[in-house]
């Protein structure tokens, strides 16, 4: 519901729809609400928010740690992104973008929106499979990403949704044949 449930809420944590990741300690009771974004402008604290975590960005005089930040309300923490993921990120987007574009027939995106060469390696493998799920591509995509080298542990909050959110599962009507990507250098 978003910003339309502000006014149910209590003061105090009226902006908590904004949360992207409960933080705590392990068995610990209490948690944290804090808010993911790829790039520091883009943050908005909120009653109810406290933790705020963006890549570093030396440019915009955002350098990895941790500080207050007054004019969000927010404590902000910038993790080191010596690598580049958010422009790897980006190229993931736009080559993944450019394949929709080309299997719904849309006009391709402007010129400089266009992914590396490696991404473009994905795209045109994205687009070897027109009628794959998404499901599908994303677990090619896994099988090719060595997701074994990084373990989160989940733990759900429970929440006692009304009887008409739940959805009915129901049998797929369309079987397509289950893409498998090259791994990338």
């Amino acid at each position: 519901m978003g910003v339309a449930a502000e006014p149910f809420l209590p003061a105090r944590i009226q902006k908590i729809w904004k949360t992207d990741l409960f933080l705590s300690a392990e068995d610990e009771v209490r948690h944290f609400a804090a808010t993911v974004k790829s790039n520091i402008d883009q943050l908005e604290g909120g009653r109810g928010l406290r933790i705020g975590i963006v890549p570093e960005s030396p440019s915009a005089g955002n350098y990895s740690g941790v500080r207050y930040s007054s004019k969000h309300k927010l404590w902000v923490v910038s993790l080191a992104d010596p690598n580049g993921f958010m422009g790897l990120f980006n190229d993931a987007y736009h080559a993944v973008g450019r394949a929709m574009c080309t299997l719904g027939k849309q006009q391709a995106p402007a010129y400089w929106a266009k992914p590396s060469a490696k991404a473009q390696r994905i795209q045109v493998q994205v687009e070897k499979y027109p009628d794959a799920s998404v499901v599908e591509i994303e677990g090619a995509l896994n099988e090719a990403a060595q997701q074994d080298l990084v373990t989160t542990t989940e733990r759900l909050v429970a929440v006692n949704a009304p009887q008409w959110l739940r959805l009915k599962t129901m049998a797929p009507k369309l079987i397509s044949p289950k893409p498998k990507f090259e791994k990338l250098d």
